[in-house]
């Protein structure tokens, strides 16, 4: 019996934990139980040590903490998309364009349709909480509403956000009072993909947000500071070819490219933008992360 069987989910009292971000999780009792059902679920892997990635990821998890994509990602990046969203919406400092994309996903909605900025919070706690779950399950929610972990303990990358969105769609079901949510959260789990949309671009309602929070600010959000840099140097060297010799050098290389296609023409504005950014995020980051400031 694989050891994953013999463990339970539900086990884990993560709402009392202290380090959560205060706006982590929802005032909703659906929602809330919801994120916390994904960060079980990410628990429940981690914690088995029992990581197989396909042949093409060099990576033996046994001597590490864990792979890239775990609780502690998960975990920093609701609390960066909700410290970002706070940051525009109590402080009215959108530096993402949180209300133009907004307004760009409601454009051609009906009333019952459109998202308010208020909700728009809840969507991302959903989303980013769901948004990994493809790469530890195969897309299954058994009857009592439990993420279905891959029983071979396979770390699999590939096809992840297709089913993460299928584990959403079941865990939102039919809730009524959910179910306007779910486009809307099928729609940022998708632009957790590495690239852009070849269409879209960075014009997609939120795609430039979405992988600044996924892919950045993550890295200065999280915990397991430094077991997580190696992780993410091999999957990513391994995965994209890339050639990076860390977590820093991958930041700040892929940072201009989100914000521009032409990071030399607007090097004014990615200099801003990583200011505010940095600023913005400085009082949260964990004492133990020493990732250098992208300025």
């Amino acid at each position: 019996m694989n050891e994953l069987e013999d463990k339970k989910p539900g086990n884990h009292n993560i709402e009392i934990k202290k380090e959560f971000y205060e706006g982590y999780f929802s005032e909703n009792p659906e929602i809330k139980k919801l994120q916390i059902e994904a960060l079980e679920a990410h628990l429940l892997f981690d914690e088995n040590r029992c990581y197989r990635f396909p042949p093409n990821i060099n990576f033996d998890v046994r001597k590490h903490r864990l792979s890239f994509h775990n609780f502690e990602h998960i975990k920093a990046a609701v609390e960066g998309a909700i410290i970002l969203f706070d940051e525009a919406f109590k402080n009215n400092n959108d530096i993402f364009n949180l209300k133009a994309d907004l307004d760009k996903w409601n454009q051609g909605k009906g009333e019952e349709e459109r998202i308010s900025f208020e909700e728009l919070a809840d969507v991302f706690r959903l989303a980013f909480s769901f948004h990994d779950l493809g790469n530890i399950s195969d897309g299954e929610v058994d009857e009592n509403g439990k993420v279905v972990l891959r029983s071979s303990c396979l770390y699999q990358a590939k096809g992840a956000e297709e089913r993460s969105v299928q584990i959403a769609e079941k865990l939102i079901g039919e809730n009524p009072e959910l179910k306007k949510h779910l486009p809307l959260v099928r729609h940022i789990i998708q632009e957790t993909k590495f690239n852009f949309n070849q269409e879209a671009g960075r014009n997609s309602p939120f795609a430039v947000f979405v992988r600044v929070v996924d892919q950045i600010l993550t890295n200065y959000l999280r915990r397991d500071y430094p077991e997580f840099v190696e992780g993410l140097t091999i999957e990513f060297n391994e995965e994209f070819n890339f050639k990076d010799k860390g977590e820093t050098d991958f930041s700040k290389r892929r940072f201009p490219y989100l914000i521009s296609d032409d990071s030399e023409k607007n090097q004014e504005k990615i200099k801003k933008l990583t200011s505010q950014l940095m600023e913005i995020i400085k009082p949260h980051i964990p004492k133990n992360n020493k990732i250098p400031s992208l300025v």
